[in-house]
């Protein structure tokens, strides 16, 4: 069931107890009291000391009912969860999320019957709120009782037009009753507000092959996601300053893998540092992050120009001329790659890993007195390197 994450309890560990939880509220909360009374006594700096006391404790201001919820969904316990939850819907009964976390709370401790309830309580005393009927609609699909999830998802949509969760399930409904033709125009408008959803996309295609026909589908034009961020030029420009300032800022992203990252990241930083070079372009650091950047994207050339212009700027910039010998290897350029390499290593950077990338290198290209040599160089630095080892070893055969 989709849940907005407003309404998601703040994440906890398993390994949070309950007695931990409580404590910590406590102490905040006497913190920030002391606090409030040094600040009202005027002894600022200790008022100051107090208040930043009660932010380590409670970082994220969480309410004592908060730590209850978390610490009892960390051991599992949904009832006694769901009935934290109920007791501040009573305290506040505009409490929406609060609302949904009960019924869903109920709902994981196997009672659907009382959550369903929960929710049906929650939409008669807030008619006009569309996450509610949303979520009762979920609640009553699982369950399949169809019509009445088409009901509530419809008044959802009818709540709220910009509600593309709620456009996508009511169009499940719709084609499970085989009304294809409402359930494709409910996904078309669900796609212009989620242009990005590729879920969206893909229910829409198939919607499409069900009508039959292509028509349906090309008379209203799918609204094309922009092909990246870097239109912002004042966001653009603030970043820009700080890689000229801390060029070094760039490789808190270096550490990231693909998957960590969207690769809309990369175009922003490319488009970032290029704007950083115009302003500076005598930084050798600045093109170098731009090589990896552009190597990360797939843009290997770029990657090899910006790298090229770092050691041009900075000829002892011993980094760019690893990376410059990594992005030659990867171009087939091995001549290149063991000029860059033997580089490096004149710089005095006489590390393991230049010394197997240059034995691979000689490997290749058939000078295996030469890669015996870099091989075994690697491993009077670093005992250890079971690959510069089983390479060695390898051409002893």
């Amino acid at each position: 069931m989709p849940v907005d994450e407003k309404t998601a309890p703040p994440p906890f560990t398993a390994s949070t107890t309950l007695i931990d939880g409580v404590r910590r509220y406590f102490k905040a909360r006497d913190h920030q009291r002391r606090g409030i009374c040094l600040l009202n006594a005027g002894v600022f700096n200790q008022a100051a000391l107090e208040f930043s006391a009660a932010m380590n404790e409670n970082p994220d201001s969480n309410s004592l009912p908060d730590y209850l919820v978390r610490a009892y969904i960390a051991q599992r316990k949904w009832k006694d969860a769901a009935d934290v939850e109920r007791d501040r819907i009573d305290g506040d009964g505009d409490d929406v999320a609060a609302r949904i976390r009960h019924a869903l709370l109920l709902w994981k401790n196997g009672d659907a019957e009382s959550a369903v309830a929960s929710l049906r309580t929650s939409v008669a005393e807030c008619p006009n709120c569309a996450e509610l009927h949303f979520q009762l609609g979920n609640l009553l699909a699982d369950i399949q009782d169809l019509d009445e999830a088409e009901l509530r998802y419809t008044a959802a949509v009818d709540l709220d037009g910009r509600h593309a969760d709620a456009m996508v399930n009511l169009a499940m409904c719709l084609a499970a009753k085989q009304d294809s033709a409402r359930a494709l125009r409910l996904l078309q408008r669900a796609q212009s507000v989620r242009p990005r959803d590729a879920r969206i996309g893909f229910l829409l295609g198939m919607a499409c092959q069900a009508t039959q026909d292509g028509r349906a589908c090309s008379n209203t034009p799918l609204e094309m996601p922009a092909d990246d961020d870097t239109n912002d030029e004042s966001a653009v420009g603030r970043l820009a300053e700080i890689f000229e300032n801390d060029p070094e800022f760039v490789e808190a992203f270096g550490g990231l893998t693909d998957a960590d990252v969207d690769d809309q990241l990369y175009h922003v930083l490319a488009a970032t540092l290029r704007r950083a070079i115009i302003r500076r372009p005598a930084s050798g650091e600045l093109n170098y992050h731009l090589a990896w950047v552009s190597h990360r994207m797939g843009r290997n050339a770029d990657a090899v120009a910006a790298a090229e212009r770092c050691v041009e700027i900075d000829p002892g910039h011993v980094r760019a001329w690893i990376h410059l010998g990594r992005l030659y290897h990867f171009a087939g350029r091995s001549n290149d790659a063991v000029d860059s390499l033997e580089r490096t290593i004149a710089l005095g950077a006489r590390y393991a890993d230049v010394y197997m990338l240059l034995g691979s290198i000689y490997r290749e290209t058939g000078r295996t007195g030469q890669a015996r040599h870099a091989y075994q160089q690697a491993l009077r630095i670093n005992d250890g390197y079971h690959a510069a080892r089983t390479a060695l070893e390898s051409l002893a055969v």
